[in-house]
């Protein structure tokens, strides 16, 4: 009867082993699945901030490219608003007094 309750509490505790070892294997499972998913997170959220950053860097470079050509038209109208005014200044200054 002894060897019997032995062998039957070596049964229990195989069992108990084998369900702990199902519990852990199911449990390391879903953590490779979380860690799988948090990587595929993480590597979107990278491809994201490139993408982004080459955004943010052109959109710059269009902007400077725009502020160029803006400061360029301003000082072509400049000119011609100087040239206007020296022209109107020479004919007021040749013309008769009244």
């Amino acid at each position: 009867m002894a060897e019997t309750n032995g062998s039957g509490r070596l049964d229990r505790i195989e069992a108990n082993l084998e369900h702990v070892t199902q519990r852990l294997n199911e449990l390391t499972e879903r953590f490779h699945a979380m860690v799988d998913h948090h990587d595929y997170e993480f590597k979107q959220l990278l491809t994201w901030q490139v993408l982004m950053q080459d955004k943010m860097d052109r959109a710059e470079a269009s902007a400077e490219r725009e502020r160029k050509r803006l400061d360029t038209l301003n000082e072509i109208t400049d000119k011609r608003v100087a040239d206007l005014v020296g022209a109107i200044n020479k004919l007021i200054a040749t013309r008769p007094p009244a």
